[in-house]
């Protein structure tokens, strides 16, 4: 195996607020080839840290050095890391259960007295590389007419899928925000903004169908709209209705989401 394929498999592990708790000893036992293991004392470094996109799973204390519950770091870190492995682990079960009951509705997996083999297991079998994510390029709009709403979408599809706006998407298509406004006027079709927002809702669809079994709220955060109900009033703009009950919403398959999603913009499937 080459140095660089071995890089590739390695797990990268965040150990947030760990020092000075047992929990830290019980991380390091649990090393494994597999895994890289950097330590985090700060919230505000924990948080710095996963804006940077580099980790797979973040491991923290029922409670930190101080006493004090993650729960609140918790919640926001899977608020600002959807797909992101979250795992709050505790050497020994304490003396009431609401804070593991506060870290688990945060969005971490609360595991009680975990061994440090049955800590590495867990950590290598839930990375963040195990989610899959559905392709979204040139491909999942080939059949859109016309061209230049096809081209838009395209690039549309890239620039929300990464995080950007409106002017990412005129340099995607290397013209100034200015000359796309009015290339989308003189062709007939709606805003820059509206067709990112097309493509944010057609994502949703995508995401959803390749993972049936997902909370539909990870999905929402997955595609940048902080809650379901805000991804379902935007689906609901461009004709895509969710099912299901309220509890638990479901999305059509995303050929149908984009039928109807391109006739809502003006344009047309060839098929």
């Amino acid at each position: 195996m080459t140095h660089a394929s071995v890089l590739q498999d390695q797990i990268h592990v965040l150990g947030a607020l760990l020092d000075a708790v047992p929990e830290a000893s019980l991380l390091t036992h649990a090393s494994a080839e597999a895994l890289q293991i950097v330590h985090e004392p700060s919230r505000v470094a924990v948080l710095t840290r996963l804006r940077t996109g580099d980790y797979d799973a973040v491991v923290f204390p029922v409670f930190d050095g101080s006493g004090l519950p993650t729960a609140p770091l918790i919640q926001q870190c899977a608020h600002e890391n959807a797909d992101l492995t979250l795992l709050a682990i505790c050497c020994e079960p304490p003396e009431g259960t609401g804070a593991l009951l506060a870290a688990a509705r945060a969005g971490a997996r609360v595991v009680v007295a975990p061994s440090a083999p049955e800590l590495s297991a867990l950590l290598c079998g839930t990375a963040r590389r195990n989610v899959q994510r559905p392709d979204f390029t040139h491909e999942r709009f080939r059949d859109v007419e016309p061209a230049m709403l096809r081209d838009v979408l395209t690039a549309a599809a890239e620039v929300v899928v990464e995080g950007r706006h409106v002017g990412e998407l005129a340099s995607r298509l290397n013209v100034s925000p200015r000359t796309l406004v009015r290339h989308l006027h003189s062709a007939g079709l709606p805003s820059a903004r509206t067709l990112l927002g097309a493509a944010r809702v057609l994502w949703a669809c995508a995401i959803a169908e390749s993972a049936p079994g997902r909370d539909i709220a990870v999905t929402a955060r997955l595609c940048g709209f902080g809650t379901t109900s805000r991804m379902i009033r935007l689906a609901r703009q461009y004709a895509v209705l969710a099912g299901g009950s309220a509890a638990h919403p479901s999305f059509p398959s995303y050929d149908n989401a984009l039928a109807a999603v391109v006739d809502v913009v003006g344009g047309r499937l060839a098929r």
